[in-house]
């Protein structure tokens, strides 16, 4: 929605002041008429902007409920084709165990299937559960098994089907040597794909939780505790065994029967909280108190088993989670709480910071441990017949205020103010020492930029205001400053992105000037972005939003191929062409663009047609389900 003739997002811009037209022979119009004009169609445009996302939320909360409305998902004969080439019909059984029966012409059974949604819905591979389809004969045999659908990363499902020995490796086993097999790992019959291992994981978990209708051991993390692992918090432990004191708890027993502690490991009650790659098995230590009576076990400290998040074997310490490993306060964060106090630990509330360099593994090691603690005290709880299970303190209302949430809200004012402002910010050397924080700060350090992904999945999952409040803050300030002023902070002032632009312009001799056809091509590049974020947003197509824009680049070590490579680009374009990417490639722009209030607000353009058609195509898939 980029306007060819807005000018630059750079400090110095003025927007020119509204006067009537006048002229000989000419009547001027009345001001408050054309402005009562200009605020009715901003606020239609606001209005559209609006309608978009309330249209992207409805879908996919709409989604949410249709798969996960604990019915199970249609099978139909075309699922089935390739296991039964003679089927002509397919109905429920009475037999208890919710099969579908598939027939023939003359009415004869041909076998049954069975599907593992949405009774293993629950079970998560790297990004997202998976319905698996097996076929069984007359016999109870397996005569084959295929996924109907996926919510999981495509690549790695992919990866399955092409290997093809995941599935294949079942056909002839009976449903219980099946239910046997995929439960106690045992076999080939769950050898995960290189590659995509947790995705393999998953896969064998659901199909063995739809057979036996329990959750099987971690196939994740399938590795018993072992009385070494323990050494490091009970140097006399010899022997580990379930606790019947505290039921959910291992005790750490001497050679003679003593009881020296206990341990709790958090596979597999945290099998589907991922960090940056995927899930971390830990362990947890407690002590024994003296006073049995008087006192509960306390943690003594938390440590790292086996992980399948960003871990490098052959070069301990140099990824994430040796950070982790390696972080002596972060490994002590729980020490001294008791079972239930850290089942009712609330990372907001309680303050829990993560490891710098490794924040997403080790945060994702922090929600496993309460996890775990949560799993194993409601054992304790309903063991004991108890009625409470503590004293939780609800975390509404709390905002994890931090000092990178500060810094954030400090720029953001300082943005807003130099765009309503005159001051010394916008020119010479404190404009660039102000640039330099936003990049800086803002930008690298704090990752706070808005973006479409940003604004997609807040519309489809709800606002992290109480996690993010400093990305919150610069979301919310840049959408509603330009929706009530002539101001745009965000481009011209917050956009680390743009801050770079600004300091790369003219800084080589050649410039190139735009031809006017080249410059009408580019320009409806934006929109076609938008539209794109509506379309990819709405729909299951195998995109991420990230790769539209170059914003993800900003977090260090964590960015795609494609945002760095548009981030590359654009830069390098900007060079040559001034604020390049902010004209022609940013649909970020372009949409703060069109909800700014301008002088010429009161006629409709290019921009609000298409703007019409973005929430035409958003109404169009909600109301084809």
């Amino acid at each position: 929605m980029t306007d060819s003739s807005a000018p630059l997002p750079n400090p110095e811009f003025q927007l020119p002041v509204i006067t009537p037209p006048t002229g000989s022979g000419e009547r001027a119009t009345p001001v408050p008429r054309r402005r009562g004009r200009a605020v009715l169609l901003h606020l239609l445009r606001v209005a559209l902007f609006v309608t978009t996302l309330a249209m992207i939320r409805v879908h996919s909360q709409r989604q949410a409920e249709n798969t996960n409305d604990g019915t199970a998902p249609t099978v139909t004969l075309f699922d089935v084709w390739n296991f039964y080439p003679e089927s002509t019909a397919i109905s429920a059984d009475d037999s208890g165990r919710n099969l579908l029966t598939v027939r023939n012409a003359d009415g004869d059974p041909l076998g049954y299937v069975v599907q593992t949604s949405p009774a293993s819905d629950s079970i998560v591979g790297f990004s997202g559960p998976t319905n698996v389809l097996v076929a069984f004969d007359r016999d109870d045999r397996v005569v084959g098994a295929e996924i109907l659908w996926s919510r999981d990363t495509r690549e790695h499902v992919d990866m399955i089907l092409a290997d093809g020995r995941l599935l294949a490796a079942w056909k002839g086993k009976t449903w219980n040597e099946l239910a046997r097999h995929l439960s106690r790992r045992e076999s080939v019959l769950v050898d995960a794909v290189s590659g995509a291992t947790l995705t393999s994981f998953a896969i064998a978990e659901s199909v063995a939780l739809r057979l036996t209708g329990e959750r099987p051991t971690s196939l994740k993390f399938p590795d018993e505790l072992r009385i070494e692992e323990v050494k490091e918090f009970f140097n006399s432990g010899d022997v580990l065994k379930p606790s019947d004191r505290i039921p959910g708890l291992v005790e750490v027993l001497h050679e003679k029967g003593m009881c020296q502690g206990y341990v709790l490991r958090t596979s597999p009650a945290a099998d589907n909280i991922a960090g940056y790659q995927g899930p971390t098995d830990t362990l947890i230590a407690f002590d024994d108190p003296a006073d049995r009576s008087l006192d509960v076990p306390k943690v003594l400290g938390i440590r790292l088993r086996s992980s399948f998040d960003n871990e490098d074997p052959d070069n301990p310490g140099s990824d994430y989670v040796g950070y982790v490993r390696q972080d002596a306060y972060f490994l002590k964060l729980f020490n001294g709480k008791t079972l239930a106090e850290l089942a009712a630990l609330d990372l907001v509330e309680d303050r829990v910071e993560g490891v710098s360099g490794a924040t997403m593994t080790s945060m994702a090691v922090a929600e496993g441990v309460i996890a775990a603690a949560k799993f194993a005290e409601r054992q304790r709880v309903e063991a004991a017949a108890a009625g409470e299970t503590g004293n939780k303190r609800s975390p509404e209302g709390l905002v994890h205020w931090t000092w990178r949430t500060v810094v954030s809200g400090v720029i953001v004012a300082l943005g807003i103010s130099i765009g309503f402002f005159s001051g010394p910010f916008r020119r010479g050397w404190p404009r660039r020492l102000f640039q330099l924080a936003v990049i800086g700060l803002l930008g690298i350090v704090n990752g706070d930029l808005l973006s479409q992904a940003v604004l997609a999945g807040w519309a489809q999952n709800g606002v992290p205001w109480r996690l993010a409040p400093g990305l919150v803050l610069v979301v919310a300030s840049t959408l509603l400053v330009p929706m009530f002023s002539r101001q745009q902070p965000y481009c011209q002032h917050l956009c680390p992105h743009g801050a770079v632009q600004q300091i790369l312009i003219r800084r080589v001799r050649w410039q190139w000037k735009v031809p006017r056809r080249v410059h009408l091509a580019l320009s409806t590049l934006p929109f076609l972005l938008l539209l794109a974020v509506v379309v990819i947003a709405m729909s299951a197509l195998p995109v991420s939003l990230v790769d539209l824009e170059p914003f993800d680049a900003w977090v260090i070590g964590l960015a795609g191929v494609a945002a760095a490579t548009i981030a590359i680009v654009g830069l390098v374009a900007s060079l040559f062409v001034p604020m390049a990417y902010c004209r022609y490639g940013c649909p970020t722009g372009a949409l703060l663009q069109f909800l700014r209030f301008h002088g010429r607000s009161d006629r409709v353009s290019v921009q609000d047609v298409a703007a019409v058609l973005l929430t035409a195509v958003s109404v169009t898939f909600v109301l084809a389900g």
